[in-house]
């Protein structure tokens, strides 16, 4: 692993920490962050640690646009 793949891993940790303490979590315990996208409603990050499955992600997803606005959501794998 590079360094700026180590320094960019390390920041998804910060914000997966700070995101889990302000109680940001969906089904199965995916963490999410969230910022708005547009007058369409938001964008959403889940970060995928390591336990989490296929189907915990897909379910993650499927919450969010049950109760939410979403315009974007996108994964990061957090290693």
């Amino acid at each position: 692993m590079t360094i700026d793949q180590q320094r960019q891993n390390l920041e998804l940790r910060e914000r997966l920490e700070i995101c889990r303490r302000f109680g940001s979590i969906l089904p199965a315990g995916v963490v999410f962050d969230e910022w708005l996208e547009g007058p369409d409603g938001a964008g959403f990050r889940l970060f995928r640690e390591s336990h989490h499955t296929d189907d915990d992600i897909k379910r993650a997803k499927d919450r969010l646009r049950r109760d939410r606005d979403v315009v974007r959501i996108e994964v990061v794998v957090v290693k």
